[in-house]
């Protein structure tokens, strides 16, 4: 126990402290050595979450063909927020209110949580914390593994497209060529026929 300072009053003898100990009004001072350690734990993992949103994007984009990209970017929100930001706040009240060890009271009602247990707290909050991330890891590892070797669709379709063109314009261009010489032999058949009707004629008249 810390000393009191000289202003303090000191309760001697509490019945509700173990062989009657002494105490002081007020909370007990923090002696958290943890706490820049911490800070910057914190500051290192919000840091890579935020790097990551965009990559998660781009890999959502090119999972799918050209015409799900807006349909895909619209399910991944959608799941986002059903599974995250909708029971995130309710999760986490939930934890925050089980570590509470001194509750107001108000017209005979329970009210809001007057003292929380500090190390219980951290505990939980950090737990959870270190839960959701690794389980995010996890998941993200195992994408990556499985679709290392997948087809880039917004790629393959935009090459798939680009051979099928070249592919219907030399068929136009055969069919053409098939035509043009159809009508070149049709051509010659004719003019043998209008010269051997020729030669017919000047025989006849001779």
């Amino acid at each position: 126990m810390q000393h009191p300072r000289q202003d303090e009053e000191l309760y001697v003898n509490c019945s509700c402290i173990n062989n009657g100990g002494s105490s002081y009004p007020g909370l007990c001072r923090p002696n958290c050595t943890m706490l820049y350690p911490f800070i910057g734990l914190m500051l290192v993992t919000g840091f890579l979450s935020t790097i990551s949103a965009m990559p998660f994007i781009i890999f959502i984009i090119r999972a799918v063909t050209d015409k799900d990209k807006s349909l895909a970017i619209g399910v991944s929100t959608f799941l986002q927020t059903l599974l995250g930001f909708f029971p995130g706040p309710i999760i986490v009240g939930k934890i925050v209110d089980s570590t509470c060890v001194l509750w107001t009271s108000s017209c005979s009602k329970q009210g809001a949580c007057a003292l929380h247990d500090n190390d219980q707290l951290r505990i939980k909050i950090s737990t959870i914390i270190a839960v959701a991330k690794s389980l995010t890891l996890i998941l993200t590892v195992l994408i990556y593994w499985f679709s290392r070797h997948k087809t880039d669709w917004s790629v393959e379709v935009g090459i798939g497209s680009h051979k099928h063109a070249e592919t219907e314009r030399f068929l136009d261009k055969e069919t053409e060529m098939k035509e043009l010489e159809q009508m070149s032999r049709e051509t010659s058949l004719k003019l043998k026929d209008i010269e051997h009707d020729e030669l017919k004629t000047f025989g006849s008249h001779k």
